[in-house]
């Protein structure tokens, strides 16, 4: 029998190296891979990868087939709903964000909670203004004692950053008071690889004697139909104040088994919060690092705009502006997709100076034109 078997095999073995293998040519309506943009020149940086779809169907309309299970578009459950008035999602104490359809009406603002993902199994349409709430506090400092110098601190979240934003120095006009140094952003791989939103997104920002700016929220759309924006979106991170640093912009993920667009007229800012300025007691903040805004799906079209931009560094006040005893350098910048900025120290004197902070890196807008199925 066996010998049987492996003579059968030779055989089929001959036969193929006789007849020869069809060649195998690329399938033209195969989606390409992931393009990663800068804002600033809107070029790739990324190259193309194949989504492993076989599917030879030439409606380009049609969605592509799932790969895996396609539960992760929901279940449909909260049925079709149109945002009519302002709102914020949940507040009406239902939970359910499986929708079939799901639209915010023009003009409409729909805010909803950091962490938030709302699934359809069909369509998801904006054409209102969607506001992403803040999600990562800020540094803090308490029980501040100009004899002791005993502080009660509080350190900023650091959300998807790689390490938190530090806080200023604290002290006597006897030396300089170092600024905080910036949270330590994602690289663009790294970035890309975010897709499973939480309520702490973009880093937030170290404090001065003030706490620090509070980091953008993060936000998933899944829609097994074709997923619009036609409207806003924002994400940003929070200013920071009084030398405290800035938040980092948040975390806004737009994927469908159809085709994704953020419309011409449209925007999604992802943007870092602005450092807080110079103040008796503290040098400036700085800004926190942009965050990340990806769209992903077979058919991507990105007519829009989209901004993930550094927060600006806080302004540095005139020279002998630190009069305080007891004083600060600046809070540093959160960090997501870009870094956050150090903040200003404080030159030693009875009148110190504020000396300058940085401003926050550039987050990124990443596209991946293939099926996000298996990714989610």
């Amino acid at each position: 029998m066996t010998r049987a078997l492996l003579s059968g095999g030779l055989v089929l073995a001959l036969a193929v190296a006789l007849i020869g293998c069809p060649e195998l040519t690329p399938d033209p309506n195969n989606p390409a891979g992931s393009d990663t943009k800068n804002p600033d020149d809107g070029e790739p940086n990324g190259g193309a990868t194949s989504n492993g779809n076989d599917d030879d169907d030439d409606d380009d309309d049609q969605p592509a087939t799932p790969i895996v299970n396609p539960a992760v578009y929901g279940d449909g459950s909260a049925g079709s709903v149109v945002i009519l008035f302002d709102q914020r999602l949940g507040d009406d104490g239902n939970f359910n964000t499986q929708f079939v359809d799901f639209t915010v009406a023009q003009g409409v603002t729909l805010t909803v909670q950091s962490g938030t993902v709302i699934r359809c199994t069909g369509r998801f349409q904006n054409w209102g203004r969607i506001v992403v709430q803040h999600g990562a506090d800020g540094a803090g400092r308490s029980g501040i004692d100009s004899s002791s110098l005993a502080i009660a601190t509080q350190e900023a979240a650091a959300g998807i950053a790689t390490r938190a934003a530090g806080s200023g120095e604290v002290g006597s006009p006897s030396a300089e008071r170092s600024g905080g140094g910036g949270g330590q952003g994602l690289s663009q791989f790294e970035s890309a690889g975010q897709l499973i939103v939480a309520v702490k997104a973009g880093g937030a920002g170290g404090a001065s004697m003030t706490s620090g700016g509070t980091g953008g929220g993060g936000f998933l759309v899944l829609a097994g139909g074709e997923l619009l924006n036609a409207g806003e979106i924002r994400a940003p991170g929070g200013d920071g104040a009084g030398g405290s640093g800035g938040g980092a912009g948040g975390l806004v993920v737009l994927a469908s088994l159809a085709r994704v667009e953020n419309a011409s007229g449209a925007s999604i800012v992802a943007d870092g919060g602005a450092g807080g300025a110079s103040t008796s007691d503290s040098g400036p903040g700085g800004g926190g690092g942009g965050g990340i805004v990806h769209l992903f799906a077979p058919v991507v079209v990105a007519d829009g705009a989209v901004s993930v931009a550094g927060g600006a560094p806080g302004e540095a006040g005139p020279a002998g502006s630190v009069t305080a005893s007891l004083r600060s350098g600046g809070g540093g910048g959160g960090a997501a997709g870009g870094s956050g900025g150090r903040g200003g120290a404080v030159s030693s004197g009875d009148t110190g100076d504020a000396l300058e902070g940085q401003g926050g890196g550039q987050g990124f807008f990443i596209q991946s034109r293939f099926n996000p199925t298996a990714w989610f």
